[in-house]
């Protein structure tokens, strides 16, 4: 009963712990969406800093440190010609980058981490004791094969004890 125990506790704190890092903001808080309209009165007033364009998005940093992002048409395509002119009508700074792959590759991670957490815990916790239960019954057979050996060992002093004091009291 006390793996079943353990195990619910090592769950529990696996659980607590995804909601406290999917509630914890990122380092500079969620980015605030813009539409393309809110898009353009921030570059016409020139309140963007710094943008990149990465695949389908526009990231970047407003004047007063706001992380933004904005959904745009891919940077090789035909829809993304308005929002460049958009940028280098208004002297924007920004960049072209590639679509990061990492966090496509850690979301993959992450979703199978949870799932190998628990199977790893459960065969840790539930699966491995059984195995060692079989050590364990190993130990306690050799344990009373001992007692049985010192029983029969006391049993002969006894004896020799015995026979030792009735010579003693037969001279």
């Amino acid at each position: 009963m006390r793996p079943l125990r353990t195990l619910a506790f090592v769950l529990a704190a696996i659980a607590i712990a995804v909601v406290a890092m999917q509630s914890i903001p990122s380092r500079n808080g969620r980015p605030r969406h813009l539409d393309m309209a809110e898009l353009t009165r921030a570059a016409g007033g020139q309140e963007i800093v710094k943008a990149t364009w990465r695949g389908s998005t526009l990231e970047g940093f407003l004047k007063d440190g706001t992380a933004f992002v904005t959904v745009v048409p891919e940077m090789n395509s035909m829809g993304s010609t308005p929002v460049q002119e958009l940028l280098l009508l208004n002297h924007v700074n920004w960049e072209n980058a590639e679509p990061s792959s990492g966090r496509a590759a850690l979301s993959i991670l992450a979703m199978f981490a949870l799932p190998l957490l628990i199977v790893g815990a459960a065969y840790f916790l539930i699966l491995r004791p059984a195995g060692r239960s079989f050590s364990t019954e190993a130990r306690i057979d050799r344990l009373e094969q001992a007692l049985a050996q010192a029983q029969a060992e006391i049993s002969q002093l006894r004896e020799a004890l015995r026979s030792s004091k009735a010579t003693s009291l037969s001279s």
